[in-house]
C-alpha cells in the first residue's frame, strides 16, 4: 500500500508530486544557468584544446588538419557551429540551451511512448540531471553536442520514424550524418539501426519494414556526414586518423594503467565510494563516478572526499537498479525499442575496446559513453511507469536528489581561486 495512501487521494497525490517535480525542475535550470554564467572558459576535458580548434576556423576560416593540434582530429561541426559565436561565454550559453532543447525533446518522447502523461516529467528530469549531462553541456567540448544528436537519432528512430515512408528515413540520415560530422560515436548508430531492421525484417517482413529504404540509409548519412572521414582517407589512408597517429607530433606522456580482468571488473572502488581516483585503476567505478557524479572535477573542485558526492552517487545506484529493472520489465516490448538495448551493448563494447587501445586514466570516463543516457532514461520511464501508484514517493525521492545535486553541483565563487 502506498505510504501516503491514508491522508492522500489519488488526485491530490498527483498534484503534489507534480508540484515536486516541477520545482524540481526549475531548480536544476537555475543551477545549470547559474553555472554555464560561472564555470571558467578554460575548464574541463582538454578545454584549451577546443578553445584553439574554434579560434583556428575564426582566425583562418578553414577546417585544421589533424596533426597540427592535438583536437584538430576531431570532427568539426560543433567548432563550425560555435567559432560563430562573438564570445566563448556564449558557447557555454550555447550548451545550456542544447541541454534544454534535449529536455524538450525527450519529454515528448516519453509522453508519446512510457504511458506516463504528464509524469513523463519525472525520468526526463532525471535524465536531465546525470552529472555527466550537467558538467558536459556547459563545457567547451563536441562531446555533448555529438551526443545530442545521436540521442535526437534514437528518439526519431523509436518513437516517430514510419518504416515504410521515404520522408522519415531521409529525416533519420540527417540526424545520423550531423552525429557522425560531430563526433565519430555517432557512426555506431548505422550498425545498429540496420541490425535492429533485418530483426524486424526476419520477424515480420514487408509489413514492418522496407529494406529498400533500409539500404538508402547509410548511403545518405554518408553523403551528409562522411566527407570528413572521406578527406581523412585520402590525406592520411585512416578514416578515424587521430592525435595517436602522429606521435612525432604529440607523444603521450600518460603512465600505462594495465587492462586486467581486476581494472575490468572489480567493484572495490564502488564499495569504497572512491569519487576521484577510481578512474586510475577501476574501469566499472571510474564510469560509474564520472557518468553519476564529477570523478575528473570538470565542475566540482579537487578533494579527497567529499559527503554530498557519496549521498549522490547512493542515490544514483538505486536509480540505475530502477532503470535495470524496468529493462527486464520491457525487454519483450516491441521491436523498434530494441535498438536501444543493441545501441547500448555497442556502445559499451566500443568503450572498453577504446580502453584497451588506449589504456590512459584520462580514457576511462563517462563522458564517451553520455548517451547512454538515453536508454537509462527510457527503462526508467518503463520502471516508474510499471509501480506508478508509489508516484508520489517517486516524486519526494526525485526532489531529494535534485536538492542533493545542486547542494553538490553549485560553483561558489571560491572554487577556483
Amino acid at each position: 500500500m502506498d505510504i501516503f495512501s491514508s491522508t492522500l487521494n489519488d488526485k491530490n497525490k498527483n498534484q503534489l508530486g507534480l508540484g515536486l517535480i516541477i520545482t524540481s525542475l526549475i531548480l536544476l535550470v537555475i543551477l545549470q544557468f547559474h553555472n554555464s554564467l560561472t564555470h571558467p572558459i578554460n575548464r574541463g576535458f582538454d578545454a584549451t584544446g577546443h578553445i584553439a580548434y574554434i579560434n583556428y576556423i575564426k582566425n583562418n576560416h578553414q577546417i585544421p588538419l589533424p596533426y597540427q593540434n592535438f583536437l584538430f582530429s576531431h570532427q568539426p561541426l560543433y567548432y563550425l557551429i560555435v567559432s560563430l559565436l562573438p564570445s566563448l561565454r556564449l558557447v557555454k550559453i550555447f550548451g545550456f540551451g542544447i541541454w534544454l532543447l534535449f529536455g524538450f525533446l525527450f519529454f515528448l518522447f516519453l509522453k508519446k511512448t512510457s504511458g506516463l502523461k504528464k509524469f513523463s516529467l519525472m525520468p526526463t528530469l532525471l535524465v536531465m540531471a546525470l552529472p555527466v549531462m550537467l558538467y558536459q553541456s556547459i563545457s567547451i567540448s563536441n562531446e555533448f553536442l555529438g551526443a545530442f544528436f545521436i540521442m535526437s537519432s534514437l528518439i526519431y528512430y523509436v518513437g516517430y520514424l514510419r518504416q515504410n515512408k521515404l520522408k522519415d528515413w531521409l529525416i533519420l540520415s540527417i540526424l545520423t550524418g550531423l552525429a557522425i560530422l560531430t563526433k565519430a560515436t555517432g557512426l555506431i548508430l548505422i550498425p545498429v539501426i540496420i541490425l535492429n531492421e533485418m530483426l524486424i525484417w526476419f520477424d515480420h517482413g514487408r509489413q514492418k519494414t522496407n529494406l529498400r529504404f533500409v539500404a538508402l540509409y547509410p548511403l545518405a548519412v554518408s553523403i551528409i556526414g562522411g566527407w570528413i572521414y572521406l578527406r581523412n582517407w585520402f590525406l592520411f589512408a585512416n578514416p578515424l586518423v587521430t592525435v595517436v597517429d602522429f606521435p612525432e607530433v604529440f607523444p603521450l606522456h600518460q603512465q600505462v594503467v594495465p587492462r586486467t580482468i581486476k581494472f575490468l571488473l572489480s567493484p572495490m572502488s564502488l564499495l569504497k565510494l572512491d569519487l576521484f581516483t577510481s578512474q586510475h585503476y577501476s574501469l566499472l567505478g571510474g564510469t560509474f563516478f564520472s557518468f553519476f557524479y564529477d570523478a575528473h572535477n570538470v565542475i566540482i573542485p579537487v578533494q579527497l572526499f567529499s559527503k554530498i558526492g557519496a549521498v549522490a552517487s547512493i542515490l544514483a545506484l538505486l536509480l540505475l537498479a530502477s532503470s535495470m529493472i524496468g529493462f527486464w520489465q520491457t525487454k519483450k516490448g516491441g521491436k523498434k525499442e530494441t535498438v536501444l538495448v543493441i545501441f547500448s551493448l555497442f556502445l559499451v563494447i566500443a568503450y572498453v575496446l577504446y580502453n584497451f587501445k588506449f589504456p590512459f586514466y584520462s580514457t576511462v570516463k563517462g563522458s564517451f559513453i553520455i548517451s547512454l543516457a538515453l536508454p537509462y532514461g527510457y527503462y526508467l520511464a518503463k520502471f516508474i511507469k510499471k509501480y506508478q501508484k508509489y508516484i508520489l514517493a517517486f516524486s519526494f525521492f526525485t526532489f531529494a536528489y535534485i536538492i542533493v545535486l545542486v547542494k553538490a553541483f553549485w560553483i561558489l565563487a571560491y572554487w577556483y581561486r
